[in-house]
């Protein structure tokens, strides 16, 4: 199933609910863990970004971008609903300026959202990238992206 777009946190925890799960935690310790592949920075040819498909593809359409473990499309498409506050990471450095971020931490009615959607400029695009919203709001560029294990 392809991601689902242009949805409020309510609407996401809901999708997900019905599916029999929750929306995951984003934790600072994702850091250390978040499956990536050994290409570094994301370029075109290995996610939905920069505009180049004008909506989420279909799964299957970016097999460069695999991990390690065979997963496809962790990055791009939708902006990823998450149940986490925006706070800042231990450590963090500003990017790319201070009032793009700094004046939402600690924010109770902001929430992360994880990721890069089609719309991302390549340049900031990141797999550990957060963006925020108001929890409420239908942003165009969010959705929600669930998995099971295939063991």
């Amino acid at each position: 199933m392809n991601a689902i777009l242009s949805i409020s946190l309510a609407l996401a925890r809901g999708v997900a609910h019905v599916r029999g799960q929750e929306l995951y935690e984003f934790l600072r310790e994702e850091m250390l863990v978040i499956i990536t592949s050994d290409h570094g920075e994301a370029l075109g040819e290995h996610a939905n970004i920069g505009q180049a498909g004008w909506g989420p593809a279909p799964i299957g359409s970016y097999p460069l971008g695999a991990s390690a473990y065979g997963v496809e499309q962790l990055l791009g498409d939708v902006y990823e609903w998450t149940s986490s506050l925006f706070v800042p990471y231990p450590g963090y450095s500003t990017f790319p300026y201070p009032e793009y971020s700094e004046v939402f931490f600690d924010d109770e009615e902001y929430r992360v959202l994880r990721g890069a959607s089609w719309a991302t400029a390549p340049s900031v695009t990141r797999n550990t990238f957060r963006n925020w919203d108001y929890r409420q709001r239908r942003q165009i560029l969010s959705g929600v992206r669930l998995a099971w294990s295939v063991a």
